[in-house]
């Protein structure tokens, strides 16, 4: 299906006040500059973001490594730090990491093995991190502990950070190590009590978390409002290589195919005129979305084009 029109007559000041509680869902990963723009439109009271742990992975003997939720906290964060490297840089000399971070995502890294290790609720930490950075809005994880992922090639071991820089080698499995996780409560009763789940600009490989994690897959499918998938402007190389392993077209319209049976409605650059030729053949309801920043003028119509998705009336097209 294809939503030709929005909702021009009805503003979305007026859409707010019709519509309950929102749950995002992000993985923290190439975060556009209309996330932080779309939700300050918002109430903060009536919306909370979930960060999903896709992108997480071990780094050197076991510390647990976030990039998306240092990314997230980042994008939301009012206080910001000035970024050096010194811990990571002292942790690269004694051998153990190899990786060149930030300051901040070496305390963030050091910060949730702790917690991690010593079995404390994570939602403590992202309140104390939320406090910190002077976050307006909820943030919460999905899961507790969180998982991580890597991924296997024909040569090598990876995390999903780094094969991002890869040239695409050809993915032969994809490894989530969520044993022992579970779905927070307080996340589970955020998202039971929205009218709507957006997931904004995940990567697919989140999409497969959410497959393979059977407690949040059902807890989707359960879900009684819609589920909104603001797709990214552009597909990285690991989305492409995921598409690929899949046998579907490595591009726009491969992408909504692979997730048609996980949500309700997917958002789509107006410019990728096959996905507007195939609509009929697809399970979800399409909405364009301007995705044209070259004028200020412009960036404000990406951002009503992606509110009017968010707060229209269920059913309306």
């Amino acid at each position: 299906m294809y939503a030709k029109e929005f909702f021009s007559n009805i503003s979305w000041k007026t859409l707010r006040m019709m519509i309950s509680m929102i749950t995002f869902l992000v993985d923290g990963i190439n975060i556009s500059w209309h996330f932080p723009e779309v939700i300050r439109q918002l109430n903060p009271e009536e919306i909370a973001i979930i960060h999903v742990p896709s992108f997480d992975f071990e780094l050197g003997p076991g510390f647990h490594f976030s990039p998306g939720l240092s990314s997230t906290l980042s994008t939301l964060a009012r206080r910001h730090f000035r970024t050096t490297y010194r811990v990571s840089v002292i942790l690269n000399s004694m051998g153990i990491i190899n990786k060149r971070l930030t300051d901040f995502d070496s305390v963030l890294m050091l910060l949730l093995t702790i917690w991690i290790e010593k079995n404390l609720p994570l939602i403590e930490l992202y309140d104390m991190l939320r406090g910190s950075l002077k976050i307006r809005y909820k943030v919460l994880p999905l899961l507790e502990p969180p998982s991580y992922t890597i991924i296997e090639t024909k040569s090598q071991v990876v995390d999903p950070l780094s094969y991002m820089a890869f040239d695409g080698e050809e993915i032969k499995k994809i490894k989530i190590f969520a044993k022992d996780s579970e779905v927070s409560e307080i996340a589970k009763e955020v998202m039971e009590e929205s009218s709507r789940v957006v997931l904004y600009e995940t990567s697919l490989l989140t999409m497969i978390l959410i497959r393979e994690i059977s407690e949040v897959r059902k807890l989707l499918e359960k879900h009684q409002g819609e589920i909104i998938y603001i797709l990214p402007h552009r597909l990285t190389k690991l989305d492409k290589a995921l598409l690929a392993r899949d046998k579907l077209s490595q591009d726009i319209l491969g992408a909504i195919e692979s997730l048609q049976d996980q949500v309700d409605i997917v958002t789509f650059d107006s410019k990728e005129t096959e996905v507007i030729e195939k609509a009929q053949e697809l399970k979800v309801t399409l909405y364009p979305i301007s995705y044209n920043f070259d004028t200020i003028e412009d960036k404000k119509r990406t951002i009503g084009d992606i509110l009017n998705v968010i707060m229209r009336e269920k059913g309306e097209e």
